[in-house]
């Protein structure tokens, strides 16, 4: 603040790493079905000082490289209106000022290579770089030796020191150590669906001085993403297609189909026994439906997938931007032979992944939506209740352990026939880089049961209405409340809702402070009578030639008018 006599007002200061924060700084509500990202959003808050003798420090430990973006706020009922020139205009700024340190001894691991380390009891830190088409990571600590006593590690033994006390594995920063304990002389961690193109670090820490190996091995699956593109020919259907046994017999030689048949018919089998358990009884399926789901599972894959699908390597089919003509709306559609399209079609053998791409700085501005439809028509042609499971994962695809995918809850969506047909999930401002979504479905033959079956159907057919949209909404950008802008400061570009009649929020959607149908009509009527009463001070000025006052009187009202049209 510029005088000491103005008041010290609390300062709200919020910091995120790749996109702009997500706040309300009114505490106003935030509409359904949008997810804050509150993991990667640091607060702080502070107060204004007349010439402050100390500045607040925040740390953020091992932060993520690239850009991070801050604002900065006080509260709206700090803004209070005064007469100009009666009372003095305080003024608030903030400077700020960033700094950080680096780690510099860290050692670069080539994949596959193993190499021995000797470290006094300190923390050790690797990095090693993670190429695209990995599917698993694995890193692996082997050999450890006590140099103070000479000695192999002894295992479980009670009482001896750990080989490895700490360790931590992250992708693009440094990790965070935890304790682990480890008192053999080999130790792992694999990290299913890794981030690629982007390098891991690992920090390994003893309490004594030691030695041992560690290398790092990374499983490479053709995946659909790769072989689709370079090793087919022509482009496989993943989209709605009527597939019968005559196309499928002129596309694939009996030995293929009889191949792909026996694959498929395991990954239904070790998929109904992962989700059915154990003590379950795995029923048989004719081979009639099996034969049309070998074709169904080649036409997204083709041989090499299924084989790939096999090994837990799923099925990952990139999604197409189709810009407009519109700042923050583009499309995401699947590419066929020849067109574009947003249905999709699933199997129950294994779940199907799509990906996406967005930009530093051009996307981050709008609002990120995944809204997915399942067919009604899939309703209609089976009897069993079918259930697609989907799951949203930033950075890299969502785990996939033991033929399911670990999806958080918050993350989550379902569609059903027996239940919603339709399941969204907006992401405000979202965050740059690869975006994610698997889609799972299955069957069951009853709401009650709990125990999945093979599917009557080849495919089950979802809608993808997956967007980059200006503010909140598709359509009307804040609802029937207020306005889309688009805010340009400097580099800065990003939309915002402005709010009418008293409505908040986000995507006003908040109608806390809304001010009442009957008051609205009652201050519009009120307004208009206000301005009636202009008429007869621009017929009286009008006839005694005061011209330029009725044109005064009649340009005031005009606009009064229009302002009242527009609040």
């Amino acid at each position: 603040m510029d005088d000491k006599s103005c008041p010290s007002e609390p300062v709200y200061i919020y910091l995120r790493h790749g996109s702009y924060p997500v706040v309300a700084a009114d505490n106003s509500s935030f509409p359904a079905h949008i997810h804050l990202p509150s993991q990667s959003l640091y607060h702080l808050k502070t107060e204004t000082k007349f010439q402050p003798t100390e500045m607040p420090e925040f740390h953020v430990l091992n932060p993520l490289p690239g850009s991070w973006f801050v604002i900065a706020f006080l509260k709206e009922s700090s803004r209070k209106i005064k007469q100009q020139g009666i009372h003095r205009s305080c003024q608030y700024s903030l400077g700020s000022m960033a700094a950080w340190s680096h780690h510099h001894e860290v050692v670069l691991l080539n994949v596959g290579m193993h190499l021995n380390v000797t470290s006094p009891p300190q923390l050790m830190v690797f990095k090693v770089f993670v190429p695209d088409g990995a599917w698993q990571l694995l890193v692996r600590v082997s050999s450890c030796l006590d140099i103070s006593s000479n000695s192999s590690w002894p295992k479980n033994k009670a009482g001896v020191q750990p080989c490895v006390r700490k360790f931590g594995l992250r992708a693009r920063a440094l990790p965070y150590a935890e304790d682990v304990n480890v008192t053999g002389d080999d130790f792992y961690r694999i990290v299913p669906q890794p981030e690629t193109e982007a390098y891991y670090y690992i920090a390994v820490a003893a309490d004594v001085h030691t030695s041992y190996s560690i290398v790092i091995d990374v499983k490479d699956c053709p995946t659909p993403w790769r072989f689709l593109s370079h090793k087919s020919g022509r482009q496989p259907r993943h989209l709605v297609s009527s597939f019968n046994d005559s196309d499928a017999s002129n596309e694939t030689s009996s030995n293929q189909t009889t191949s792909t048949l026996s694959a498929v018919s395991q990954l239904h089998e070790d998929h109904q026994k992962e989700a059915a358990g154990p003590s379950a009884t795995v029923t048989a399926t004719p081979v009639e439906f099996q034969v049309h789901t070998a074709h169904f599972v080649k036409e997204i894959l083709g041989e090499e997938g299924v084989l790939a699908a096999m090994q837990g390597c799923l099925p990952m089919i990139p999604l197409t931007r189709i810009k407009h003509a519109q700042d923050f709306l583009d499309s995401f559609l699947v590419q066929g032979p020849e067109w574009f399209s947003s249905w999709l079609g699933l199997t129950d053998a294994f779940p199907v992944m799509v990906g996406l791409q967005l930009e530093p700085f051009v996307d981050i501005g709008g609002t990120l939506q995944t809204k997915i439809h399942l067919d009604s028509m899939v309703k209609n042609l089976t009897s069993q209740v079918v259930v697609v499971n989907i799951c949203i994962h930033h950075g890299s695809p969502p785990p996939f352990l033991s033929g399911r995918i670990q999806c958080p809850p918050e993350l989550t969506l379902a569609v059903a026939t027996n239940d919603t047909l339709v399941a969204i999930k907006y992401f405000p401002f979202p965050e740059p880089g690869a975006w994610f979504l698997s889609f799972t479905a299955s069957c069951f033959n009853g709401s009650s049961s709990s125990v999945p079956v093979r599917c009557e159907l080849e495919q089950t057919i979802v809608d993808l209405r997956i967007r980059l949209q200006p503010c909140v909404f598709e359509g009307s950008p804040c609802g029937q409340h207020g306005y889309c802008q688009e805010n340009h400061f400097r580099q800065f570009y990003f939309s915002s809702c402005h709010c009418l009649g008293g409505w908040r929020g986000w995507g006003c959607t908040d109608n806390s402070q809304a001010t009442p149908a009957p008051l609205l009509l009652m201050k519009t009527l009120l307004l208009t009578l206000s301005n009636l009463f202009f008429l007869p001070a621009i017929v009286l000025a009008t006839r005694r030639q005061f011209y330029t006052e009725a044109v005064v009187y009649g340009v005031t009202m005009f606009f009064s008018m229009v302002g009242m049209a527009t609040p």
